[in-house]
């Protein structure tokens, strides 16, 4: 299963609008291909398809898995978006501080 057009255009604009809310020099693309982004992420990582989504914060690539997100509340999917710009933005910040920065933005229920 995979993302809808109207789906794909909705990522793709909360995409452009945190790169300029979180002010990245970083022109962002994304896949749904895991195929895809473990051909070009970073070498000697690997992106599981268990994973909600990765990113290369070289290149500033984003995997978002559809398989994942298919079943689940769109506030999943935006937490994964945020989440994985914010590996861009701070390509040094602990997981858990990313954790913690993302729900500034798009907080879960715990």
């Amino acid at each position: 299963m995979g993302f809808t057009p109207l789906e794909h255009e909705w990522i793709q604009n909360i995409i452009h609008m945190m790169t300029n809310i979180l002010e990245l020099d970083t022109k962002i693309t994304y896949t749904t291909s895991l195929e895809h982004f473990n051909r070009y992420h970073a070498v000697g990582t690997k992106t599981t398809k268990d994973d909600m989504g990765s990113a290369d914060t070289d290149y500033g690539y984003i995997w978002i898995n559809p398989k994942e997100h298919g079943n689940r509340p769109v506030s999943e999917l935006m937490n994964t978006i945020v989440h994985e710009l914010l590996h861009i933005k701070y390509p040094d910040m602990s997981e858990e501080d990313i954790i913690k920065e993302t729900d500034k933005y798009v907080p879960l229920p715990k």
